[in-house]
């Protein structure tokens, strides 16, 4: 019984690890750029476009890094100031970006979910 348990506590921490070293390579090689091009793509001929992206890209996005708070500095640092130029108001454009975020942790795969499992 025990060789099982650390078995599971080693996937665990094998599966943590793949979501921090996947957050990092998200960052280093723009990945998020590509989310919200491919948002923009399915999303923005509808009206409110650029809101629709950013919640679509909040959920590509956090579907590999599972984090909601690299989840709001990725996608946040490019369609707030985006949506502000469109006509959106600040408040507005933060609000949704918050919003989405907070959806990540809760999309499989992530990490929470995984350590919810295990208990």
């Amino acid at each position: 019984m025990e060789g099982s348990e650390e078995g599971k506590r080693d996937e665990i921490c094998f599966v943590e690890l793949y979501y921090k070293v996947m957050t990092w390579l998200e960052a280093s090689t723009k990945a998020a750029i590509w989310d919200v091009k491919f948002s923009q793509a399915m999303m923005g001929h509808l009206r409110g476009g650029l809101a629709h992206v950013n919640i679509l890209s909040s959920m590509l996005f956090a579907g590999l890094s599972g984090s909601a708070v690299a989840d709001t500095s990725a996608i946040g640092s490019m369609l707030i100031p985006a949506m502000t130029k469109n006509g959106y108001s600040r408040k507005f454009s933060a609000a949704i970006t918050a919003a989405s975020s907070v959806i990540g942790p809760i999309i499989p795969p992530s990490g929470i979910m995984i350590i919810y499992s295990y208990v």
